[in-house]
């Protein structure tokens, strides 16, 4: 199986919208702190804070969001084609 690990560096209090991937997802917090709720809606007061040196799991078909407190630097991997799904692809983030 291919293995998929890969690193986001967040601005203060950028949002990461509701999705989903088709295999579990590791996450570990490198720098800074990012929070990161489970859900069909990005709802603030359902986060859980996650600082640097925090790892993190997300079972696959799992719904979630997340946001960055400060610059935030989070590495992410799983086993397998790594793919993002948007709850509402309307709404996923564009690069800049």
């Amino acid at each position: 199986m291919p293995h998929s690990s890969f690193r986001l560096r967040l601005a203060d209090r950028v949002h990461v919208p509701p999705l989903w991937h088709p295999v579990d997802e590791h996450i570990t917090v490198i720098a800074g702190t990012f929070y990161m709720g489970m859900g069909e809606k990005l709802e603030e007061s359902a986060a859980k804070a996650m600082p640097a040196g925090t790892y993190g799991f997300m079972p696959k078909d799992m719904r979630h969001f997340g946001w960055a407190e400060g610059t935030t630097i989070i590495q992410i991997h799983g086993i397998g084609p790594f793919k993002t799904n948007w709850v509402d692809p309307a709404g996923k983030p564009t690069p800049n």
